[in-house]
């Protein structure tokens, strides 16, 4: 039986337009992929709608077109295939899919089968990959590397704090590379040599054009790691900004409600 024959009754709708700046940046990712593979633009978006199609239907969505155009509904569709079979936080909205994120899913969808096949549902990749370092959380390598982390953080993500900011940093790593198969390191806001050598593999794997080595980790390196991130840097930043809004209204609720009670007591003195 045919993947490609079974249907859902779940719509994959979008409020983003073929022409949204957002969908073209990505768009234009994915045709980079295309065009450094020599692959025709048109036909391999074709084949990553058809491959999203296959694996959605899985869990009850209808196909999107399949007609090589990359917009918003076919965005929504890489938001969705990375909460159903990726893992890592869930995005609740197609903006939050970053350039790391589709990279991720195109890699992992040209992986996948296009043939007819019985329909088998893809385990979860195993974790059994260790991050492993001979690196001391006090030996030199790392307290320059700390400072340099602490340094972006300040920049990147100010009201987080360095400890909940480096947390979030583990996390984000955590994330990336469990979907390589790595057992994840712990999330304690201590930045020591796992924390580094979690950095270098995600460099290596979705940055780099060459591997680097810890020695060769550089300003430039922390750079374009927190660059990459921005998308998500940019979603928490918001979430810090609403939080501390929302502390301030609630206190100035709480201030009004005392104020108002004193009043109302002084009021009733005189009354009486």
């Amino acid at each position: 039986m045919s993947i490609e024959n079974i249907g859902g009754n779940k719509k994959i709708e979008s409020n983003l337009l073929y022409n949204n700046m957002y969908v073209g940046m990505l768009r234009n990712l994915l045709e980079e992929i295309f065009e450094n593979n020599k692959i025709n633009k048109n036909e391999g978006i074709k084949d990553f709608q058809q491959k999203l199609n296959n694996k959605l239907s899985l869990k009850g969505y209808k196909n999107i077109s399949v007609d090589g155009k990359f917009g918003g509904q076919s965005l929504e569709a890489v938001r969705i295939y990375h909460n159903k079979y990726m893992g890592g936080e869930k995005l609740i909205d197609e903006r939050q899919v970053s350039i790391s994120i589709i990279r991720q899913v195109f890699y992992d969808l040209i992986n996948i089968s296009n043939d007819d096949e019985e329909i088998t549902e893809i385990s979860s990749k195993k974790l059994n990959k260790k991050i492993e370092t001979n690196l001391g959380y006090n030996s030199e390598t790392v307290r320059i590397n700390r400072d340099r982390i602490e340094s972006y953080i300040d920049k990147y993500i100010p009201n987080k704090g360095i400890k909940e900011g480096v947390k979030y940093f583990q996390s984000k790593m955590n994330e990336y590379l469990g979907q390589m198969g790595y057992i994840k390191i712990l999330e304690d806001g201590k930045f020591g040599g796992q924390s580094l050598e979690a950095m270098k593999i995600y460099y290596n794997k979705y940055i780099g054009e060459n591997d680097i080595s810890i020695k060769n980790i550089n300003n430039n390196t922390f750079y374009r790691v927190f660059e990459s991130l921005e998308d998500s840097l940019v979603l928490e930043r918001q979430r810090i900004k609403e939080k501390q809004e929302l502390v301030i209204k609630t206190k100035e609720k709480k201030t009004g409600n005392l104020g108002r009670d004193v009043g109302d007591d002084f009021i009733s003195s005189r009354d009486n």
